[in-house]
C-alpha cells in the first residue's frame, strides 16, 4: 500500500511520472500477493492490499497521463499534418501557399547566387496566433529524389505581421531538370 501512495504522489507531480508507473507496478504485484495470501489465510491484510493494488492501478495510469502530456507538450501537432516533416507541402514557384499557420505570398522566383540555389521575394504573415519564427525546408525532387535543398528562416514574427523577402538559401547549386518543389515546416 505504501509503494501506490507513493507511486499515486509522483504520478502528481510533473516529470515523475516515470517513477509513479514503476512503483505503481510494484504496488500491483505486492497487492496481488497480499490478497493471495490473506486468501490462504497467511496474512490479515486483505482490505490494505487491496488498497495498494487500487493505488497501483491509479499510478501507472498516472503514468500514462504524464506520457501523454508530455508528448503532446513536444509533439504538438502530428509529424504527418500537412507541412510537417513526414508530409512536405508541394508548392510551385511564385505561387502563394500556406504551411502550419504561415500564409506565403505569391511572386517569388528561385534564384542561383554564386552557383548556390536560394528563393528571393518570398513574403511570410504569422496566422498562429502566438510568436513563432520560421524555419523551413524547401526541397527540388526529381522523382522520389531530392537533388536540392535550402533553409528559409527568420526572427520572432509577431501574430498578424508580415516579413517581407525572408532569408532562404542554401549550399547546394541549383539543380537541372528538378520536377516538384516541396516545403515542410523544420519545428
Amino acid at each position: 500500500m505504501v509503494l501506490g501512495i507513493i507511486g499515486a504522489l509522483m504520478g502528481l507531480i510533473p516529470l515523475f511520472f516515470l517513477v509513479a508507473g514503476i512503483l505503481g507496478v510494484l504496488a500491483i504485484v505486492f497487492g496481488i500477493i497480499g490478497i493471495s495470501r490473506a486468501k490462504r489465510g497467511i496474512a490479515t491484510n486483505k482490505i490494505m492490499s487491496w488498497f495498494g493494488l487500487l493505488l497501483g492501478v491509479i499510478a501507472v495510469i498516472l503514468m500514462f497521463v504524464g506520457i501523454a502530456i508530455i508528448d503532446d507538450a513536444f509533439n504538438g501537432e502530428s509529424d504527418d499534418a500537412p507541412g510537417r516533416h513526414q508530409n512536405p507541402v508541394d508548392i510551385v514557384e511564385g505561387q502563394p501557399f500556406e504551411v502550419d499557420g504561415f500564409s506565403y505570398s505569391g511572386g517569388w522566383s528561385v534564384t542561383e547566387d554564386y552557383g548556390m540555389v536560394g528563393i528571393e521575394g518570398l513574403s511570410v504573415t504569422n496566422n498562429r496566433g502566438e510568436n513563432d519564427s520560421l524555419f523551413a525546408t524547401v526541397k527540388f525532387w526529381s522523382g522520389s529524389t531530392v537533388l536540392a535543398e535550402l533553409t528559409c528562416h527568420s526572427g520572432d514574427i509577431a501574430p498578424g505581421t508580415t516579413i517581407a523577402d525572408v532569408d532562404c538559401g542554401g549550399l547546394d547549386e541549383l539543380p537541372n531538370g528538378y520536377d516538384r518543389m516541396t516545403i515542410e515546416d523544420s519545428f
